[in-house]
């Protein structure tokens, strides 16, 4: 019991620490909070129970922090990405809990994936999917700031995804338009 309180507190810690991420700007320190996060979410996973959670969030931690130094679209970094990918499904075989461990395990490398592609965009849609998989793990193994984290999310990627759209292909053509015509108003005239 006292070991379950401990890793619920721990959860709650790391939620508290994404939600504080979302707030940062630049790539380096966000990448790192949200690292401090994801080992918070070890402790939580390995005071629960849950191996297979705890095993493959150390690996996020690598690849957090290898990705704090790569530069996306890199053939090392590709590299480092297939590695790590690699690394996470032997880890899920020998930390295998059941079918349930697929609902980490998948996500998490579908996740790396699209990291690994510096694509925010890309990655919010992704997100939605992967944090899916992750909310109802979470679910099954009781961790409630497992479940407020892939929550708040799968609803910020949502939100981002509308905001930071592209405009439809009609609509930048008339932009377009508008804006040539401004450029040629404002200009002087070479008659």
């Amino acid at each position: 019991m006292v070991n379950e309180i401990i890793g619920q507190v721990i959860g709650y810690v790391a939620t508290a620490l994404f939600a504080l991420s979302y707030q940062i700007k630049k790539n380096t320190p966000l990448i790192i909070v949200q690292t401090v996060g994801t080992l918070c979410f070890c402790i939580s996973y390995l005071f629960l129970g849950r191996m297979d959670g705890f095993a493959i969030n150390v690996i996020c931690v690598i690849r957090n922090l290898s990705f704090c130094v790569l530069k996306p679209e890199t053939r090392l970094s590709y590299t480092v990405t297939g590695i790590l990918m690699a690394a996470m499904a032997v880890v899920s075989v020998f930390t295998w809990e059941g079918p349930l461990s697929l609902l980490i395990c998948i996500p998490l490398i579908i996740n790396t994936f699209f990291l690994s592609l510096g694509r925010p965009q890309l990655l919010r849609k992704s997100v939605v999917f992967t944090s899916s998989g992750l909310l109802v793990y979470n679910v099954f193994v009781g961790s409630q700031g497992g479940i407020l984290s892939e929550a708040i999310s799968i609803t910020s990627s949502i939100v981002g995804i509308i905001r930071y759209r592209k405009a439809p292909k009609a609509e930048e053509g008339r932009e377009s338009i508008k804006a040539a015509g401004a450029e040629d108003a404002a200009s002087p005239s070479e008659n």
